[in-house]
């Protein structure tokens, strides 16, 4: 009777339950680049996600020099890619995407394209069939943002030529203004800028200033210190991403002492006084992305811990109250992060999400249920289920090939590893798993399967 009873309670759980999210490799995935450090930058553009970084190509083997995109079911090509050299051979390395008057825009390490023999600067407009060199700057572009119906650019530059111009004909001090068709000053010069920000509609930059002053904000005539906020921090910091949430804006990188005190990573600015966030992060914060949806901010980098106490490997949210991770995370280093289709999507240089191989590309979303387990869609079949005892999972169409095993609680924890696994037979035992409702992930060189299974 009470077998029965826990039976019936778990399936009509399983039924009514939220699906469980964990981190997915998207499509047939970006291929490893030896030389390269993945997905630098996300940015959703005519009803796709167009992804730029240091790769070379995606879906095991197609051709797509920094650049791809995807459409939800497949990423492509965008044109014949950017390169860094004269050879094409190397990618360039995007740092920032933004549509401007309609148009797409990227920046980065990029001097190249496959069609023409004209030559960039770190600045390329997509035309909808191939890149047009649009000048840029004497050393690296980073950031793009688009605020009153100019487009900024901010770097390493201390000068900008038009596109042809053989004359650095606009010094910038690390930030430019561009209208679509030249690039104009921008204020004095200053030192290295690498993230924008729009807060109360005025246009933040926030760098890598040898002197402690690391974010202003343009008046519209002159960028003017923020005096009452981060001077006074430690020399040398820098900050990477900056966003507004709740009503405040956001700054993080690699900051580690405010007026004094320690703080760590990211502070937040209320229009007179900045503060710590939470406890912050262990280590260097490269992305923020507000979720506006659902109220969230989520922060990437190279951190694994978050609020002091909290593992976050690689990335992790705020609500305004508290941090927590996302999942199990990553192994290695965030740079970038959106959402897309209602989903978050994470870029960076690491190769496995959630203890599943994946590489420099994720998505935060829903896993198979256990009505998944069928035949006709994964390959996998699992009985008894529900059980108290044991299980097997059986494998169709992988014979010889070798997997590992990974079961995950309810929660999305990690509980149980398995590896090298052959033959198209796994026994599951109860052992010291307590009854409740757990996701497997079977774990191929190229693909993995899903599903879920209960234990009462």
């Amino acid at each position: 009777m009470k077998r029965t009873l826990y039976t019936f309670l778990y399936i009509l759980l399983l039924q009514t339950a939220p699906a469980q999210n964990t981190w997915q490799q998207v499509g047939g995935g970006i291929d490893l680049y030896a030389q390269g450090w993945g997905v630098g930058s996300l940015y959703e553009y005519n009803n796709e996600l167009v992804i730029g970084g240091l790769f070379l190509s995606v879906e095991n083997g197609t051709s797509a020099p920094s650049v791809c995109r995807w459409d939800g079911n497949t990423l492509t090509p965008m044109g014949g890619g950017l390169f860094n050299n004269p050879q094409k051979t190397l990618p360039g390395g995007i740092q920032g995407l933004v549509s401007y008057k309609g148009m797409l825009y990227a920046s980065g390490s990029i001097f190249y394209t496959d069609w023409t023999p004209a030559i960039g600067l770190g600045m390329f407009r997509w035309n909808g069939t191939h890149w047009l060199p649009m000048g840029g700057g004497n050393n690296a572009l980073q950031e793009l943002i688009v605020h009153d119906s100019l487009l900024y650019v901010c770097g390493y530059q201390s000068a900008m030529a038009d596109s042809g111009s053989s004359t650095w004909n606009v010094g910038t001090g690390g930030i430019a203004a561009f209208d679509g068709d030249s690039f104009r000053v921008s204020g004095t010069p200053m030192s290295a800028m690498l993230c924008f920000g729009i807060y109360n509609d005025t246009l933040y930059a926030g760098g890598a200033y040898t002197h402690g002053e690391k974010i202003r904000k343009w008046d519209g005539t002159q960028w003017i210190t923020i005096l009452d906020g981060v001077t006074g921090v430690l020399y040398n910091n820098r900050f990477h991403s900056m966003a507004v949430y709740n009503g405040e804006l956001y700054a993080a990188g690699v900051v580690t002492q405010l007026y004094g005190n320690p703080v760590n990573h990211i502070i937040k600015y209320n229009g007179s006084t900045w503060t710590d966030v939470g406890g912050g992060l262990n280590d260097t914060v490269f992305a923020l992305y507000t979720d506006t949806v659902n109220n969230l901010l989520y922060a990437g980098g190279k951190f694994t811990i978050a609020g002091g106490n909290v593992p976050a490997n690689y990335i992790a949210v705020w609500n305004g109250t508290n941090w927590a991770p996302v999942g199990n995370g990553f192994n290695d280093w965030v740079f970038s992060i959106t959402s897309f289709n209602n989903e978050i999507y994470a870029g960076g240089k690491f190769t496995s999400a959630d203890g599943m191989p994946c590489n420099y590309l994720a998505k935060w979303g829903c896993c198979l249920s256990i009505d998944d387990n069928d035949n006709s869609t994964t390959g996998v079949t699992v009985y008894p289920n529900p059980f108290s005892e044991n299980t097997t999972i059986e494998i169709n169409g992988y014979d010889n090939q070798q997997y590992d095993v990974i079961l995950y609680d309810a929660m999305g924890k990690e509980v149980r590893q398995m590896k090298e696994q052959k033959g198209n037979k796994i026994v599951i035992d109860k052992e010291s798993l307590e009854e409740g409702i757990y996701t497997y992930s079977i774990v191929f060189n190229s693909r993995v399967l899903r599903g879920k299974f209960i234990i009462y």
